[in-house]
């Protein structure tokens, strides 16, 4: 899951990987994960880093990849890495 600064963001970033032929859904900010954006999307964990790649060089300002785990979720990169 890639979690967003705005909705502009996700729905741009949506597009961009939409275009790529990547798979992704469009779903609410679980609780556990804070963002600034109230949506975030799904991905297929074997795409991150060409999710990243993509968002990255769109200029999409994405906040957060996170890993579903049977605790919860996990940070596993910010942008800021």
């Amino acid at each position: 899951m890639v979690s967003f600064v705005s909705i502009h963001d996700v729905t741009k970033a949506e597009s961009r990987l939409r275009k790529a032929e990547l798979w992704c859904d469009m779903v609410p900010v679980p609780r556990e994960i804070t963002s600034d954006c109230g949506m975030a999307l799904m991905i297929m964990a074997r795409d991150a880093d060409q999710v990243v790649s993509i968002a990255d060089g769109a200029k999409v300002r994405w906040d957060g990849l996170w890993a579903r785990h049977k605790s919860g979720f996990k940070l596993v990169r910010s942008p800021r890495e």
